[in-house]
């Protein structure tokens, strides 16, 4: 065997080991959370975790008023520059929302 293939199997072997020590590790803090969160078992944790989830799903994400003053933000951004997804993390709206405020604003062509 070459030099070269000797020096890809160990790394291989050093890989697969690393892979194992990890998965290991991460076996051991998941099975430490339950009791780090005050509870007594697993399935006490996992009970807890499907209400909350349970509880969030079917919230509905509240539209985002688009008023004169977030329309002055976004043409004063658009004008200093910034990107759509940047402006609607400054501005908290959605990409969709900036591209309309821009359109509006004649920023960008109607096709």
């Amino acid at each position: 065997m070459s030099e070269r293939l000797k020096a890809l199997v160990a790394a291989k072997a050093r890989v697969a080991k690393l892979e194992v020590e990890v998965a290991d590790e991460l076996d051991r803090k998941l099975s430490r959370l339950p009791k780090e969160f005050g509870f007594e078992s697993v399935a006490a944790f996992t009970k807890a975790l499907r209400q909350v989830v349970s509880q969030t799903e079917g919230a509905k994400r509240r539209r985002a008023k688009i008023t004169d003053t977030t329309r002055s933000r976004v043409r004063e951004l658009v004008e200093n520059g910034k990107t759509a997804r940047e402006i609607a993390n400054i501005v908290r709206i959605s990409v969709a929302s900036v591209h309309s405020i821009k359109r509006a604003l004649g920023f960008v062509r109607v096709r």
